[in-house]
């Protein structure tokens, strides 16, 4: 496995439900969405030069509450954003930047969202 490949699936791990968690984790983006979620989707800029022997890679984990106009769903956006800060800071992941709520679109559906991005030296 690639260093990618292998950040991509430390945060899945990180990420995964345990002990009764509702949510699920879609390792790469998909046509559809069953919230509440954590998507996972490579940020933009992807991968830029850092040194010689490494790229900084950006992985942006997009936190799915719920469809917009619905009812908010059983996990708030706050409260996906707060597990995934403390998971991925105790799987020894790099800090992450957030951004604020806001829409995010899946095929013809808007979802209430956050996006988290993840920042992280990789040598390739």
């Amino acid at each position: 496995m690639g260093a990618l490949a292998d950040l991509r699936t430390r945060v899945v791990l990180a990420l995964a439900p345990t002990n009764g968690d509702t949510w699920n984790v879609q390792e790469v983006p998909e046509d559809s969405v069953t919230p509440p979620a954590y998507v996972l989707v490579w940020g933009d800029p992807w991968i830029e030069p850092a040194t010689h022997c490494t790229v900084t890679a950006r992985l942006e984990i997009v936190a799915v509450a719920h469809r917009v106009g619905d009812e908010p769903g059983v996990i708030p956006v706050e409260d996906l954003v707060e597990h995934a800060i403390g998971v991925l800071r105790a799987a020894k992941l790099p800090a992450v930047r957030t951004g604020r709520p806001g829409p995010y679109q899946v095929g013809a559906v808007s979802y209430y969202a956050a996006r988290l991005t993840l920042t992280q030296p990789v040598s390739v």
